[in-house]
């Protein structure tokens, strides 16, 4: 491996949230576990019903939280270490360098983008 993995990331907060299984999903999560199926089958959920969980608990179905999750932790891994774009993939979760820029893209246009910005600036 090419790059340096000394990063400690800052401790995350996690507060309870009052839902046992949405806190057990956070924690599988924050562990680097990131297979949606296999947490569900590991809990005895029906994948309908963790997407649902998903969209009660933070507005979004669990694929988008699962895609928004792996684009902060290769945010968090491209900006603190000097790791290559194939590793931050491999290590966030996304898989490829092309999942990651898929995932990515995805994510910084819909974050950094406000109400009626979409057309209104022209190169």
């Amino acid at each position: 491996e090419d790059g340096n993995q000394s990063y400690i990331p800052i401790e995350k907060n996690f507060k309870p949230s009052g839902v046992r299984i949405f806190n057990r999903f956070i924690k599988y999560m924050a562990d680097g576990n990131i297979s949606l199926r296999a947490f569900c089958s590991k809990e005895g959920l029906l994948f309908s019903e963790l997407s649902t969980l998903c969209f009660i608990m933070v507005g979004m179905t669990a694929l988008e939280f699962k895609s928004n999750w792996i684009a902060k932790r290769a945010g968090e891994l491209l900006r603190y270490t000097d790791l290559s774009s194939t590793q931050v993939a491999r290590i966030s979760g996304a898989g490829s360098r092309a999942n990651l820029y898929h995932i990515c893209k995805n994510f910084y246009r819909n974050f950094e983008r406000e109400e009626l910005d979409l057309n209104r600036y022209r190169l």
